[in-house]
């Protein structure tokens, strides 16, 4: 049986647009064709040249998709992650507009101030100058001789992006330094 021929006959049997029980009023169905049209577009088109064709090829993964509309069990499944990613979208999307208010509040509050000295001794900008003495792994017996910095840290509150980074990392508690 040709691939075309598996869409022929519910097409028939339910209809193809028109009517409330169509055959192209369910999204599964319309997955069928999509899979089934790509199927037949790299069929007709078998040059290796041309890139959509190998696209197409690419878009051949979808076909196990097919099961879906005839399994009446992973059809629920699937309805139901659908329902579930929709729903946390809105959840993400509530958390994003909450943190990008924090992130314009901590910007207002904090920028500039996350700047530090390699040197802890130091406490200000205009003391962070030269160099100091390192010892490595706090063995007096291997003093370093470093040049003092003046950097930001990683986490800071200079701009909105860096904020929302720093807030993320603080809610998630991924990378959070150690």
């Amino acid at each position: 049986m040709h691939k075309d021929q598996k869409l022929r006959g519910p097409v028939v049997v339910f209809g193809l647009v028109f009517h409330k029980g169509s055959f192209c009023r369910n999204a599964f169905n319309l997955l069928d064709i999509l899979v089934v049209a790509v199927s037949l577009v790299s069929f007709v088109l078998k040059s290796d040249a041309i890139s959509v064709v190998k696209i197409l090829r690419v878009l051949r993964v979808l076909r196990p998709l097919r099961a879906i509309n005839r399994a009446k069990g992973l059809k629920h499944v699937v309805q139901c992650v659908i329902v579930a990613v929709k729903t946390i979208g809105n959840i993400m999307l509530v958390t994003f507009m909450l943190q990008f208010m924090f992130a314009i509040i901590g910007v207002q509050l904090f920028k500039g101030t996350f700047f530090s000295c390699n040197d802890l001794s130091k406490m200000t900008e205009a003391e962070c100058r030269g160099e100091y003495i390192h010892y490595e792994d706090g063995d007096p017996t291997k003093p370093v001789s470093k040049k003092r910095v003046w950097s930001n840290n990683d986490f800071n509150f200079d701009n909105v992006g860096d904020a929302m980074v720093s807030l993320f990392v603080v809610s998630t508690f991924e990378g959070w330094p150690e």
